[in-house]
């Protein structure tokens, strides 16, 4: 299903050969916020920057700082860790995956396949589908090692 919230602003920037379409959503489509603020996506994902909220709002210092941030390097244009996670071609990319935590810890790891490139949850972090001894499954980024 898509958007329903009505984007105000879209900017094209192409950094580097690669177009990154970033889009700016009024603060108002969101309940109990104020007006002046504006909520970013980056090529359809919602910009969440680290340690931040993931309900983060920008006045227009902050959208100048991100889009400044794009143009010269500071801010990935994916959000995501730097690792090379993609696929390369019908090649699978192997990763050290957990299998199984206790409470915050991984207690136990797997040598997976990944499936696609990694996903944003609504709480900001980055997720990788996986198959592994388990099946299908998607693992926390963080969590996982590339070999």
């Amino acid at each position: 299903m898509g958007e329903k919230r009505r984007k105000s602003h879209a900017v094209l920037l192409r950094i580097r050969g690669k177009t990154v379409k970033i889009e700016l959503f009024p603060a108002e489509e969101w309940t109990g916020t104020e007006a002046g603020l504006w909520r970013a996506r980056i090529d359809g994902r919602w910009h969440v920057p680290a340690g931040g909220d993931r309900h983060e709002f920008l006045a227009r210092d902050g959208v100048a700082a991100l889009l400044a941030g794009l143009l010269f390097g500071e801010t990935s244009a994916e959000g995501c860790p730097e690792e090379a996670w993609e696929t390369a071609g019908r090649e699978a990319r192997r990763v050290r995956a957990p299998l199984r935590y206790d409470g915050d810890v991984v207690t136990a790891t797997q040598i997976a396949a990944v499936l696609a490139p990694p996903i944003q949850a609504i709480d900001g972090r980055f997720w990788l589908p996986v198959m592994g001894y388990d099946g299908r499954g998607y693992v926390l980024v963080e969590d996982c090692e590339v070999l």
